[in-house]
Formats: structure tokens, C-alpha cells, sequence
């Protein structure tokens, strides 16, 4: 437990400094430091439940697309085999899956009834190959600057996880993949 706090004490610094340094004012920082606590406290939540300390990938993201849709919709469709994760690397996940979530909802598919993000992990030779699609939304285009959310989504949880990060921006919606070794 003291090593877990540790750890998340830690991510809480790092993400309340990383989100000042791109706050244009005090009600922005106030705002997006809000969510983004909001959203390590649901993957908190998650690993809490666990006694062995981790978590299948499954409740990860659902814990984190739970609050950007309603259960009634159908933008969100997620599909893959268990796949358990560490806490550190599930804190991690979870956070780029809220950053990716957020923008999708601003500037993405989910800013239109008639968007969607598709989800999908797999297996293979003992590695995961986690996907985030996106469809049915306004055109994409990469962005002129990149914040905070972009370096959470392109390298803390590929840091985090000992994978690799790639991020695509073709105009009928972004694509985010994952990759990353298993533990044995």
C-alpha cells in the first residue's frame, strides 16, 4: 500500500505541474486538472477492487469511456481478450484513454450523434496490439501544437507500459495503437 501511494502521488504531481505549464489561465488549469484527477481517481477505484493490484484492460476502459457517453449509446464499442495490467501501466492507460476521449468529444467523433470510437485489443506472440478508432466524425487533420494530453497519449503510457505509441491523424478519424509486451 505505502508503494502504491507513492506511485500515485507521484503521477499527481507530474500531472498537476505538466497541466499548469499548458493552462492559458487559472479557470483552464482549474478545469482540465479537475477532469484529469477525476480520471485517475476512476482507475484508482478500479485497482482498489483488485486484491492482487492488477486490472484487466476491460475495466480500465470502462471506467474511463463510462462518464463520456450514455449508457444508452451505441458511439463506444470496445472488444478483446483479458488482458491484466499492472497499476502503474493501468494509472497510465487510463489517463491517455481520457485524454484521447476528451478530444474526441471536442474536436472528433464523439463531437457528432453520428460518430464512433472503436476500441480493439489482441494478443499475439506475447504482445498486445491496443487500437482506438475513430469514424464518423468531422475530417481530422494532425494539430498545430501539441499539449500535455498529446504527450500522455504519445509517450507516458508507451513509457509506462514498455511499448510503443502510434498516432495517426487520416482525415475519416484518428487512430491511436498500442503496443506492448506482456508480462509472463
Amino acid at each position: 500500500v505505502k508503494h502504491r501511494v507513492g506511485n500515485l502521488l507521484a503521477v499527481t504531481e507530474a500531472l498537476l505541474v505538466q497541466t499548469a505549464r499548458h493552462a492559458k489561465s487559472v479557470p483552464d488549469l482549474l478545469d482540465r486538472a479537475g477532469r484529469r484527477m477525476q480520471s485517475l481517481a476512476r482507475s484508482q477505484q478500479v485497482l482498489m477492487r483488485e486484491a492482487d493490484s492488477k486490472v484487466t484492460m476491460h475495466a480500465v476502459l470502462s471506467a474511463q469511456l463510462a462518464p463520456f457517453t450514455p449508457s444508452t449509446s451505441q458511439q463506444f464499442h470496445t472488444a478483446g481478450p483479458v488482458v491484466r495490467l499492472e497499476a502503474q501501466a493501468a494509472l497510465q492507460l487510463g489517463m491517455a484513454v481520457h485524454e484521447l476521449s476528451t478530444n474526441a468529444l471536442k474536436h472528433g467523433a464523439l463531437s457528432v450523434p453520428t460518430g464512433r470510437v472503436e476500441v480493439h485489443w489482441d494478443v499475439q506472440d506475447g504482445e498486445c496490439r491496443l487500437l482506438w478508432q475513430e469514424s464518423g466524425g468531422p475530417s481530422v487533420a494532425s494539430p498545430d501544437r501539441k499539449g500535455f494530453g498529446t504527450e500522455l497519449i504519445e509517450w507516458a503510457v508507451a513509457q509506462a507500459l514498455n511499448g510503443h505509441v502510434t498516432l495517426d491523424f487520416p482525415p475519416e478519424g484518428l487512430r491511436w495503437e498500442l503496443r506492448f509486451p506482456l508480462q509472463a
